[in-house]
């Protein structure tokens, strides 16, 4: 099962203004085919970059990509505009066999 980790950061269109965090989202589809075409579908064509994690041995790893867009809301008046960046991160998850776990007895 394939996970993607959204978080949502947007700011005004200022140049000195900062990306604040406004939302987390998560994700579950069967497969990285599934997930891609979720993906294609959410985002289009906008701008994205990979994005990638350090790691204590060896080269960074590539582990998602930030998406670059214009947002606004339209439910106020005046609209509202501003630029978004959702960052997207690319878990595996696989269910837990509890079990072949070793047990594991309390003492007191």
């Amino acid at each position: 099962m394939i996970e993607l980790h959204i978080t949502m950061s947007g700011r005004s269109y200022r140049p000195d203004a900062d990306h604040h965090i406004f939302g987390y989202d998560r994700k579950r589809f069967p497969d990285m085919h599934a997930a891609k075409a979720w993906l294609r579908q959410r985002y289009g064509t906008c701008k994205r970059q990979p994005m990638y994690r350090d790691r204590d041995n060896g080269p960074p790893l590539h582990c998602g990509y930030v998406y670059h867009f214009n947002g606004a809301d339209w439910s106020h008046s005046p609209v509202e505009k501003w630029r978004q960046q959702d960052w997207v991160e690319f878990r595996e998850s696989k269910p837990a066999d509890l079990a072949a776990q070793p047990r594991t007895v309390a003492h007191e």
